[in-house]
């Protein structure tokens, strides 16, 4: 990913992450109010679960997947922007530690998951679940 690129990325997820503290009506404030974000990001992640396993079952009949995976993701953000908001975390340094690791693990590269109809993208949301299953626990 090129200097600029990762520059927009940053600017992108800074401004996003005060739109999204804007928007957030949890009236607890810090980490008293975790909770309920933590318990939103973890529906939000099921929900792109069950959209995956009527994909799954319905195979071609499922006409919102595409949809459905876009507004989902979009929801599973906005929760986990604002867990790292009421853990003082910012979504630009979150970000950039990711890409560190990536940088200095031999050069390695995440694996793009492709549409979200392949497998790759299947086992990415399935391990985003697990993750987010950890984070809650």
């Amino acid at each position: 990913m090129s200097v600029n690129k990762v520059n927009q990325l940053q600017i992108f997820l800074d401004d996003y992450q005060e739109a999204a503290a804007r928007t957030d009506q949890n009236r607890r404030g810090g980490m008293e109010g975790l909770a309920f974000p933590l318990l939103g990001l973890f529906g939000e992640v099921g929900t792109l679960l069950s959209a995956l396993k009527k994909k799954q079952r319905d195979r071609n009949s499922y006409v919102r997947y595409s949809e459905a995976v876009v507004e989902e993701f979009g929801d599973v953000l906005w929760y986990f922007s604002n867990v790292a908001s009421r853990a003082s975390l910012s979504l630009r340094d979150l970000a950039q530690r990711v890409f560190e690791d990536w940088s200095n693990s031999n050069g390695c590269q995440p694996n793009r998951p492709g549409s979200d109809n392949s497998p790759e993208f299947e086992s990415a949301v399935i391990a985003l679940a697990g993750r987010v299953g950890l984070l809650l626990n």
